[in-house]
């Protein structure tokens, strides 16, 4: 019986860690996810939009050029969703 029990208690220790690490690992997930976010949103878009209004383009370049903060917060959208539907 005694045996029974330190089996069945090193089983549960075991599960717990396993489950801990989990844990930790969407958690450092996030926390890169939020690192990503911060620099696409504080660092890229305000450079690209400053350096596209600065620079001598006009008509499609221009057009074009101004799309591309579109498509980094699009791009950012899609790595932000992609983990989690991939848990669901």
């Amino acid at each position: 019986m005694l045996d029974f029990i330190k089996i069945t208690a090193k089983s549960a220790v075991a599960n717990a860690r396993s489950e801990d690490r989990a844990q930790t690992n969407l958690v450092g997930l996030f926390i890169g996810l939020m690192i990503a976010a911060i620099v696409a949103i504080q660092v890229f878009i305000p450079v690209v939009n400053d350096a596209i209004a600065s620079s001598n383009v006009s008509g499609t370049e221009a057009t074009i050029l101004g799309l591309l903060p579109l498509f980094a917060a699009l791009l950012l959208l899609i790595a932000l969703a992609s983990p989690l539907m991939r848990r669901i």
